[in-house]
């Protein structure tokens, strides 16, 4: 027992607390053994896309929309790509070698959690385009009016001469009169074609050919939710997945569909950008879905798995500037403006060339991933992504270019040895992050609680490796464990993990409580 301080003495006092103390080290002695290294959980710290990528009027407003909303450089950046992938799919392709191209739409999946300025970051990069959108509405809607009206006139006119015809009476010659003329007027009608469409969201992939049909074969998607997952994998079909659309609208692929009710679609060169927010949620269910990976739908992905800021926010940033944001929008107008290239056999893509030192320098960059694609290489077990990255690279080097001569003819000018190496490098950094991706498709649930209860025992020991009841673990994260059993699953990833030793418990009277004991070479103070 500790002996009681007598009359409050200061001096006694201090001399219980180190009493305390000493017993506690004690303790600790008592119960230490050699313990190994964890195996880790695997959440790396992860590289940032940092400024110097883009061009300047683009990393500005970057830069601005991080401030502004409070939230990772990197979730910006990746809402920029696919914003200039709206711009220049259909009106660009890459030409690496002749018979190699890759055309500049993309995919990006952003994994972020819940209330993290999405929406307001789609907005500032997304607006212009929208604004865009709603002028084409806007003219197509008056020359659609005026086709409608002329069309109803013409249809009064082959009523009139129908309504002869069934009368009877007429002459041979003069049926014949008529029903030419019939045939005629029927000719001047004015098919009248959908509204134009150039951005969509939730879209099921029956719909999403008919959209993409109906303009110019291109199209960008973009989700703030997962739930499209659902949908390609047959959330609407039976529980038959359809993926097609998204594979062909990757690679370019000439897609037809051929309906009994319907007349046929066939898109030569089809187009499809999306940008796709999710939770960790959605990727270990995505390694659940039959044919996501086998088919190659997620390794025509990017990923993307920026660090959350959420309880370390200011909440009283200011908006972003105008003129910042005035020069994105002036820029990505110009870019929406442009015309594909004209040609005998109609409208066609221009061809961006690589110079010689660019080609060199993506060459070097296409066989370091072709031989990490080898038996014990960095990519040995996520082939089907890495054989897309020296493409995905590619595209990513016509985009910056594109925005690099935004008041020039892009096609004009070859693609720069710096603007290559940019394009590597921000590749190299999404390559990191779709690798910690992979590592998390299919994932064990009780992996990512494993995460969230260490997490809890780091911070709670401030890095010190002192015991922790199990009782104040589920009192601290019962809000997400609401139960003890995903909790003592959790708690079983980190013993077979050595994070965690359980302690015997000593107490002679009462219910036990029990207690773990976190591994020093774990804790934040065990790896300095």
């Amino acid at each position: 027992m500790f002996d009681s301080p007598s009359n409050g003495n200061p001096a006694d006092r201090e001399a219980l607390k180190a009493q305390m103390m000493q017993t506690a080290e004690a303790g600790r002695q008592k119960y230490a053994i050699e313990t190994p290294d964890p195996v880790l959980l695997d959440r790396p710290l992860l590289p940032e896309i940092e400024r110097g990528i883009f061009p300047a009027w683009v990393d500005d407003l970057i830069d601005a929309v991080a401030y502004s909303t409070e939230t990772p450089r990197s979730m910006a950046a990746c809402v920029a790509i696919v914003a200039l992938a709206t711009t220049c799919q259909k009106k660009y392709v890459v030409e690496l070698k002749p018979g190699y191209i890759e055309i500049l739409c993309l995919f990006i999946l952003i994994i972020m959690e819940s209330g993290n300025r999405k929406s307001a970051t789609y907005d500032a990069f997304f607006n212009v385009i929208c604004a865009y959108e709603r002028e084409l509405v806007g003219i197509a809607t008056q020359a659609n009016a005026a086709a409608e009206s002329k069309n109803s006139i013409i249809k009064c006119r082959i009523d009139g001469l129908k309504k002869k015809l069934s009368a009877g009476g007429l002459k041979a010659a003069e049926m014949q009169h008529y029903s030419d003329e019939i045939r005629a007027l029927e000719g001047e009608l004015i098919e009248i074609p959908a509204l134009p469409q150039l951005l969509t969201d939730d879209v099921t992939s029956e719909e999403l050919v008919r959209l993409m049909s109906q303009n110019n074969d291109k199209m960008t998607l973009f989700a703030d939710e997962g739930g499209i997952f659902e949908t390609m994998a047959g959330r609407y079909s039976k529980g038959i997945p359809n993926f097609d659309i998204y594979l062909k609208s990757y690679t370019g692929s000439e897609v037809r569909v051929n309906r009994t009710s319907r007349a046929p679609i066939i898109m030569r060169h089809p187009a499809l950008s999306m940008c796709i927010f999710g939770q960790r949620e959605i990727l270990a269910g995505l390694g659940n879905k039959p044919g996501m990976r086998g088919k190659g739908l997620l390794g025509r992905f990017f990923y993307i798995l920026p660090k959350s800021i959420l309880g370390y926010r200011s909440n009283d940033t200011g908006s972003i500037p105008p003129h910042v944001q005035a020069q994105y929008n002036l820029n990505i107008r110009n870019m929406l403006t442009r015309e594909p290239a004209k040609g005998l056999l109609g409208e066609h893509e221009h061809i961006l060339r690589m110079s010689c030192e660019g080609r060199a320098i993506w060459h070097a960059h296409q066989q370091g991933i072709e031989h990490g694609m080898r038996p014990d290489g960095r990519f040995e077990l996520m082939t089907d992504l890495a054989g897309k990255l020296p493409g995905q690279t590619a595209r990513l080097a016509g985009l910056l270019h594109c925005a690099e001569h935004v008041d020039a003819s892009p096609e004009a000018v070859e693609i720069s040895a710096e603007t290559v190496a940019r394009a590597v490098k921000l590749s190299d950094i999404l390559t990191a992050h779709a690798m910690q991706a992979y590592n998390l498709v299919g994932t064990d649930p009780r992996i990512e609680d494993a995460h969230r209860v260490w997490g809890w025992i780091e911070r709670h020991c401030d890095g010190d490796a002192k015991p922790v009841k199990v009782r104040d673990i589920y009192q601290a994260l019962k809000g997400h464990f609401k139960t003890m059993e995903p909790l003592t699953a959790a708690l079983d990833v980190l013993r077979e993990r050595f994070y965690i030793f359980d302690i015997p418990n000593e107490a002679k009277v009462g219910k036990p409580s029990p207690k773990v004991q976190p591994n020093p070479k774990a804790t934040r103070q065990g790896k300095k």
